[in-house]
C-alpha cells in the first residue's frame, strides 16, 4: 500500500503547511462563530472561550512545531549578526531588524531577525548583538531560506 502526500514534496511543502494552519485556525474561529446561534449564551461563553483558546494555542504549537523541525532537518554553518535597523513603531513598542550572514559552499547569504521592545534602545540592540557568532539553520535545497538556533542573545530575545 502506498502513501500519498496531501502537499506537493517540493519547497511549497512549508508554505502550504503554513496555509493549511492558517486555514484550520479560521474554520475553527468560524465554527464558534456559528454556534452563537444555537447554545444559550451562558454555554456559548464556556465552549467559545474554550475554543478560542484551544485555536490560540494550536497556532503557537504549530508555529513551534515547524521551528523544531527545520533546526533538526535543516543543515548548520557559522554565521555572524552584521548590523540592526529600526522597524515599524508602536506607542509603547519599537521593532528592530537585525541582519546575519553565513556562507554556503563559498556563496555569502543573509537572513534577518526581528526584536521587539521599548523605543530609542537601537544602540544598546547594535553593542549586545552585532558581531556575535550565531549557529545558522539552511534548507540545503535553497540557502535562501535560513534561521538561527538562538532564541536570546545577550537577553534579547530574537525571532
Amino acid at each position: 500500500m502506498r502513501l500519498y502526500s496531501l502537499f506537493p514534496l517540493d519547497d511549497n511543502k512549508r508554505h502550504m503547511r503554513s496555509a493549511f494552519l492558517g486555514i484550520a485556525t479560521v474554520a475553527v474561529l468560524v465554527c464558534v462563530y456559528l454556534l452563537t446561534y444555537q447554545l444559550p449564551s451562558s454555554t456559548l461563553r464556556s465552549a467559545g472561550m474554550l475554543i478560542f483558546f484551544a485555536a490560540f494555542a494550536m497556532v503557537f504549537i504549530g508555529a513551534y512545531w515547524i521551528r523544531r523541525k527545520r533546526l533538526q532537518e535543516w543543515a548548520p554553518t557559522g554565521g555572524r549578526m552584521e548590523s540592526c535597523s529600526l522597524g515599524s513603531r508602536d506607542e509603547d513598542f519599537q521593532t528592530y531588524y537585525c541582519t546575519y550572514l553565513f556562507s554556503v559552499d563559498g556563496a555569502r547569504q543573509a537572513g534577518q531577525v526581528t526584536i521587539t521592545d521599548k523605543p530609542n534602545r537601537l544602540e544598546e540592540i547594535k553593542a549586545a548583538l552585532v558581531g556575535e557568532q550565531v549557529t545558522v539553520r539552511y534548507d540545503p535545497s535553497d540557502c535562501t531560506k535560513s534561521i538561527i538556533e538562538e532564541t536570546h542573545i545577550h537577553g534579547w530575545k530574537v525571532s
